[in-house]
């Protein structure tokens, strides 16, 4: 399912003042994974170059019984991208409210340097994000979909604007190519049918010049 920026900016606009509102943006413009979103630090990114690497998430962990920190399981998954200029505005704007939110709070502020965080500058509990997306899809009564639909409509969106299949793929953080195109063979074959439709067009017009000599 893809989810278009004519749906989600509205959603985004009755979100702007939540928690939620930032790591949505974030898989939708990134299309990093939720427990990618929930790990990132401001020390992964480079606002002047327009950067951002991937090196690790934030998620429960079954045998610790809690949540963590921890490197991404593949080196693949270890990635740097480039953000598009809205992702650093709103980038920019969160350091500013975590600015104000630890001249609020002085020492109880939790200087975590994570940049999805609550206004104790805690970083967002995982489980939070899926629950509450899900709550706001259903209040603001848009299609029912999954946090991580976000992350597919990032790649769809890329892939329907001929970005090459290469660049999403590391993008995403697959270890290969074909698990990209196999992940999106609809895509794939819209873009086949409109290139080869282009270029069937091309052949016609050259076999209509040449029949008019």
């Amino acid at each position: 399912f893809c989810v278009y920026t004519n749906i989600l900016t509205p959603f985004l606009d009755k979100i702007k003042d939540e928690l939620l509102y930032l790591p949505v943006l974030l898989a939708f413009e990134t299309g990093l994974r939720q427990s990618e979103i929930t790990g990132l630090k401001w020390s992964d990114i480079n606002i002047e170059k327009g950067l951002l690497s991937v090196k690790r998430n934030y998620s429960y962990d079954d045998s610790k019984k809690s949540l963590t920190d921890k490197k991404t399981k593949t080196k693949n998954s270890v990635r740097t991208i480039v953000l598009f200029d809205n992702t650093i505005e709103q980038l920019k704007k969160q350091k500013q409210k975590q600015r104000l939110d630890k001249l609020l709070l002085g020492e109880l502020y939790a200087d975590t340097d994570y940049v999805c965080t609550s206004s104790t500058g805690n970083p967002i509990n995982p489980h939070y994000i899926s629950k509450r997306f899900a709550q706001a899809i259903k209040k603001y009564n848009y299609k029912r979909i999954r946090f991580h639909d976000l992350r597919h409509s990032h790649a769809t969106l890329l892939l329907k604007d001929n970005i090459h299949p290469k660049i999403v793929s590391e993008r995403l953080g697959h270890s290969s190519i074909s698990i990209t195109l196999d992940t999106y063979t609809h895509v794939s074959t819209d873009i086949e049918r409109n290139a080869l439709l282009s270029v069937n067009k091309k052949i016609s017009e050259y076999v209509q010049r040449k029949e008019s000599f």
